[in-house]
């Protein structure tokens, strides 16, 4: 499968990875600090979008442990 990374981006202890398939659709993947990866299984129309998603489970998954 060819991937291009879209983004980086690091929130909190967490690194938000955004790309793109060669079908342009876009996915994410959030590595957290020990370097435990979550990969989405959902794929997004636009970077915009999956970096939302994206975004909002980092944002989830902080709430969850109390930060």
């Amino acid at each position: 499968m060819n991937i291009t990374i879209e983004t980086l981006v690091g929130i909190n202890d967490f690194t938000l990875m955004v790309y793109c398939d060669v079908n342009k659709m876009y996915y994410f993947s959030i590595i957290n600090a020990s370097g435990k990866t979550y990969n989405c299984d959902s794929s997004f129309p636009t970077l915009s979008s999956a970096k939302f998603m994206g975004i909002s489970a980092i944002e989830s998954a902080a709430i969850d442990r109390g930060d």
